[in-house]
């Protein structure tokens, strides 16, 4: 069975209705990115990707896969400004399922 490409199934996004498409969307990345400033955090995006930090040093890295609704959470240190990252990206694009990587995997491989 052959896995769907991303760039297929963006392609046969329906632009339409942009309400629905969540971090598909470069502005709802953006706002993400900003957003995240705003709260006082060092934030680097690259595309899907996020380093973010503060004061201290690194605090996680985000990585986005809009086209199938997911996104992974590395989190580098412990903080409960994790919870508040978390929070931001379910309220900006509600239908992503957000995954938390422990850091102490092994076997860490990102699709």
């Amino acid at each position: 069975m052959r896995r769907e490409l991303r760039t297929d199934i963006m392609r046969s996004t329906d632009l339409s209705d942009p309400s629905g498409l969540g971090f598909r969307l470069h502005s709802t990345r953006l706002r993400l990115l900003y957003r995240l400033k705003n709260e006082g955090l060092y934030v680097r995006m690259h595309a899907y990707e996020y380093l973010v930090g503060d004061g201290e040093g690194f605090l996680a890295l985000i990585f986005l896969e809009p086209w199938v609704s997911r996104c992974f959470i590395l989190p580098l240190r412990h903080s409960e400004k994790i919870a508040e990252i978390l929070k931001l990206i379910e309220k900006l694009d509600p239908s992503i399922k957000v995954e938390t990587i422990k850091k102490n995997n092994k076997n860490l491989m990102l699709p």
